[in-house]
């Protein structure tokens, strides 16, 4: 054991002192009372310390037992509990009746060290060493002269040398607690079973008094040295809760509750169990004991491992270290028990979670088996139940119907009898002639009626037989032909009439396989059952076909609060899409959802259509890390303005990965690593798939956005969708309840504002079962009729065209604009970025500084293309010029011209470029140069996007006044200046890197 710091000592408090727990003043048991436990005797109990009683003080007095409450410090314990400089003088001279004692004693002790009177000699010398070293050790007695007792050498001598400061640990109890601690000077073996304490307790609560309203209750049980054990009692009260610890240690320290506890449960000694207050415990540290040196205190003291919870205590001779040292190791051994009892509890709780599991599993297994069972029952129940009832209700018809017709035919009054009669008059039977030449035959109007349909039902089955006759006799005929020219020799000619009179006949008959000519042959195009029972809604923003808000249900509140915020209703196709998804977002099916086709025109708000809902279905799962929806976008612009739609939206602080080409990649993987939605450019999604280094995980996905699908349907099945689905493990089928337990049901949205309708283009999108939300006219709506590829248009925007020369284009685009100052916003489409360049350079020109005009293409790149479009969001850039980038997707608000500068290559581009405008219900302008020859194939292509409004024709002939033309020159010489200038910097460039391609190489 080391001087300082050394291993914690547990120790208990002696009322409110910091005692040890092995501290036992001396006990006695009466013979004539037996001890409960085993058969202790007073004599074995008497030696559990030894006292100054048994051994002689070290001045010869007799000082107090070690069994009260002040605690054995040698510096003396206030009733209080802690020691002090004047309390251990004081408790020092209270060992000695007189100052003669003490003075007397003090010289019996030097001269037994330094001169003793035994034998005369130098033997008188090896006594003084021999004492001296008793002394020093506490131990023994030494002689100093013949006729006097000898003097005994305690730990209370000043020539002990043995000190050391240990560290006792402070109760954590207060008052309240009513902790009081026993000391049994029993084994702690004999308390270890629950009989033994519960006689234990009975025993106490006979000393309480039996009382039923006051019991006795075990804290802790603990061993202590010398075959001892510490008991923490407390008691209750009803009504009253716990007696206090002082309370409770001043009745058990009564004498007839002592004496009873002292023969019936071999109690050797009461303390209070009560924590140390601050005040006292700084006194306590501050004054070292006697016999110890203040600077080795203090610095037992400074190294105190634990100031909160220890103290130091010191520690005199080596029998208390050995008491302390007994003391740990039982402590030791107690944990060590405790913990075997915690490993045999843990071993037996996972032997019951294993045997859980595997009746978890056996349960898994029979539910699965018992659910496909009763799915084909339920199955087999539900087409019995159907198709029985169904036959034999109808069969029960039939039969009845069968049975009224043959007895309304037979009966002789009826339509049967009656035709027979017109038939023999017809035929001149004489017979009936006879019988009815005197009756006169009256018909009704009903009967002519009937007879009518009668004759005319039989004049179409006589046709039917007729026709089948004929095809049959000219199958036969034809055949029999063939067989014969097969029988005929070679050289033998056909003449020109049977040549035409087979071609006859062939015309009326079935074709021959290789035989026939094929004239005006139209492909036959194949719609879908789910194309055709596709629900359709309005494609005008108006009252009739906007919902309000509290149309939609199963939103979670603070979702619902922020589109109150942020909508005023649900635009047509909203209102057709959000029900069903939403509703899926709060239903756990055991069946895969169906995949949606979207369809709708530019501005209709197609993206809250899967935002919401995927935002609705991550409410309850916000903390998981892993990725749950993912949206793939064509170009990076529309990825940051989706990306932007929910965060508008995220109430929830769900995590969201963007990814495309200008982000960095390796922060794009710390993001995966969180996030619950991707958005992603399909570049930049291969490279997240295909990285090994960093792999995603895409097991939990739940939902696939496609957002303008009809640009990526021929590529992103090679591109990237095969890879993603390989990842996902995705199940396109379910055919037993094994697959639907174990399938990952990924739900794939599609959405454009031109997909195609064909078979043959989505059947590369692999979709499951899938469901179609159609924008149509108004009229389309009512009778819900769909074709394959029609695309709609608003009725919102107004279209017109200028047909001019294509020499003349940049200076109609100018005079277009010109005096317009209600046009705020202006998007300039071309088909090259060559083209974009031009023009922007001349409209530069033209303006002469009056509005701001910039290009957007693949000239400018990094952030520059984000900076450009934000201006033109803000209004600073009046007019923007761009290629077919912007066109996808994009939402610039409140534009209110589209000029497309060039013809758009396809109607789809068509659509995404007039789309730009007039959104969401407001109006807009398109406005296309074209030439003359282009003017049939645009009105054509009016036709095909089903654009009902007026469109208004201009021509522009060319320059008129002479101010016009001079500007109009010096723009376009300006123009060739510019393009000489970028061209001789192009190539001063490329001059200089093949200078550096040359230097590097070598051979410059």
């Amino acid at each position: 054991m080391s001087l300082f710091g050394g291993p914690k000592q547990n120790a208990t408090s002696a009322s409110s002192t910091v005692a040890p727990a092995f501290t036992f003043g001396a006990a006695t048991l009466s013979a004539a009372n037996k001890p409960l436990f085993g058969s202790t005797t007073a004599a074995q109990l008497s030696t559990a310390t030894p006292t100054f009683a048994q051994s002689g003080g070290l001045f010869g007095s007799k000082p107090g037992t070690a069994t009260s409450s002040t605690g054995l410090l040698s510096s003396g314990i206030k009733p209080a509990g802690l020691p002090g400089t004047s309390t251990a003088q004081s408790a020092q001279a209270s060992q000695f009746s007189t100052v003669q004692d003490l003075i007397q004693n003090s010289e019996c002790l030097i001269k037994s060290l330094t001169s003793p009177d035994l034998f005369g000699d130098e033997r008188d010398g090896i006594i003084a060493k021999l004492n001296q070293l008793l002394s020093a050790c506490a131990v023994g007695s030494g002689y100093y002269k013949g006729d006097q007792q000898p003097i005994s050498y305690t730990t209370e001598n000043p020539f002990y040398q043995f000190k050391a400061i240990g560290y006792s640990r402070r109760s954590d109890y207060c008052d309240s607690d009513g902790i009081v601690a026993l000391t049994l000077g029993i084994n702690y073996e004999q308390l270890s079973n629950a009989v033994q304490r519960q006689k234990f307790i009975d025993s106490m609560n006979l000393i309480l008094g039996n009382n039923t309203n006051v019991r006795a209750h075990i804290e802790l049980i603990r061993p202590l040295p010398d075959n001892q054990t510490e008991v923490l009692l407390y008691v209750t009260e009803k009504g009253n809760g716990r007696s206090s610890s002082k309370e409770l240690c001043a009745f058990l320290k009564q004498p007839a509750q002592e004496t009873q506890m002292k023969n019936q449960l071999c109690v050797v000694n009461v303390l209070s169990r009560i924590t140390v207050d601050n005040a006292k415990k700084h006194a306590f540290i501050k004054n070292p004991p006697a016999g110890f040196d203040s600077q080795i205190w203090q610095q037992a003291v400074r190294e105190n491992p634990d100031p909160d919870k220890l103290l130091p205590y010191p520690i005199r001779g080596f029998e208390q270290l050995r008491k302390r040292q007994e003391l740990q190791a039982a402590e030791i051994r107690l944990e060590e028990r405790v913990i075997e009892e915690l490993k045999q509890r843990l071993v037996q709780i996972n032997c019951k979670v294993t045997a859980g599991q595997n009746q978890c599993s056996y349960q898994r297994q029979r539910h699965k088996e018992l659910s496909h069972r009763l799915l084909r029952c339920l199955a087999m129940q539900s087409l019995l139940q159907q198709y029985t009832i169904s036959i034999d209700s109808a069969e029960e018809k039939l039969e009845t119907r069968l049975e009224a017709l043959n007895a309304s035919l037979i009966a002789p009054n009826q339509i049967k009898s009656r035709i027979n009669d017109l038939l023999a008059i017809l035929h001149g039977d004489a017979e009936i002639l006879k019988a009815t030449s005197g009756t006169k035959l009256k018909l009704t109007e009903s009967d002519l009626t009937q007879i009518k349909r009668y004759l005319y039902r039989a004049q179409e089955a006589l046709e039917r037989v007729v026709d089948v006759a004929i095809k049959n006799i000219c199958s036969s005929k034809i055949t029999m032909e063939l067989d014969q020219s097969d029988n005929e020799k070679p050289g033998t000619s056909v003449s020109s009439d049977e040549i035409s009179e087979a071609g006859e006949q062939e015309e009326h008959t079935y074709k021959v396989l290789g035989h026939g000519t094929f004239e005006n042959l139209k492909k036959i195009h194949i719609v879908p059952a789910w194309i055709k029972r596709g629900e359709t809604f309005a494609s005008e923003l108006d009252e009739d076909s906007c919902a309000e808000l509290d149309l939609i249900k199963g939103l979670h509140p603070l979702l619902s609060r922020c589109v109150r915020e942020h909508l005023k209703q649900w635009y047509p196709v909203q209102r057709a899409v959000l029900p069903y998804l939403v509703a899926a977002t709060n239903v756990c099916s055991s069946f895969p959802p169906r995949d949606l086709v979207i369809s709708s025109p530019t501005g209709s708000g197609k993206t809250l259509c899967y935002v919401i809902p995927i935002l609705n279905a991550l409410r309850e799962c916000m903390m998981m890390n892993c990725l749950f929806a993912l949206i793939v976008a064509p170009v990076q612009n529309l990825v940051d303005q989706i990306e932007k739609e929910f965060q508008k939206y995220n109430v929830f602080k769900i995590r969201i990965a963007v990814l495309c080409g200008s982000h960095d990649l390796n922060a794009e993987r710390q993001q995966l690593e969180i996030a619950n939605i991707a958005i992603a450019t399909p570049g930049r999604l291969m490279e997240h798939i295909t990285d090994l280094d960093f792999p995603v995980d895409f097991t939990h996905l739940r939902y696939l956005v496609v957002d303008e699908a009809d640009r990526m349907s021929h590529t992103a099945r090679i591109e990237w969708l095969n890879d993603l689905e390989a990842v996902t493990n995705y199940n396109h089928s379910c055919v037993t309840v094994d697959d639907l337990y174990n399938a990952n049901f990924l739900q794939k949205i599609l959405l454009s504002a031109t997909l195609s309708l064909d078979v043959e283009d989505l059947h590369q999108w692999r979709l499951r079962h899938p469901r179609l939300f159609k924008a149509v006219n108004e009229d389309m709506v009512v009778t819900n009729e769909l074709s394959l590829n029609n695309v709609i248009v608003p009725n919102s925007l107004k279209i017109e065209y200028i047909v001019c020369d294509t020499k003349f284009k940049p200076l109609a685009t100018y005079k277009r604009i010109e005096g317009r100052q209600s046009w705020k916003k202006i998007l300039i489409f071309v088909n090259s970025k060559m083209a974009s360049y031009r023009l922007a350079v001349l409209l530069k020109t033209l303006s002469a500084g009056k509005y701001r005009v910039e290009e957007l293409s693949s000239n400018l790149f990094g952030n520059r293309r984000q900076k450009v479009l934000a201006r033109f969001r803000k209004g600073t850039t009046r007019v923007l010029i761009a290629s077919d980038v912007l066109s996808r997707g994009i939402d610039v608000e409140d534009i209110d011209v589209v000029i497309n500068y060039d013809k758009p290559l396809n109607e789809r581009l068509f659509v995404h470029r007039v789309g730009r405008t007039a959104r969401c219900g407001k109006k807009g302008r398109a406005i296309f140069l074209i030439l003359a020859k282009e003017k049939k194939d645009f009105q054509t292509t009016l036709q095909n996007v089903s654009f009902t409004g007026k469109v208004k024709e201009r021509n522009f002939e060319g320059v008129k006044d002479v101010e016009t033309e001079e500007l109009y020159g010096q723009a376009l010489t300006k123009l060739k200046e510019t393009l000489q200038n970028t061209q001789k910097g192009n190539n001063r460039n490329n001059g200089g890197f093949k200078k550096r391609r040359k230097k590097v190489a070598g051979t410059l």
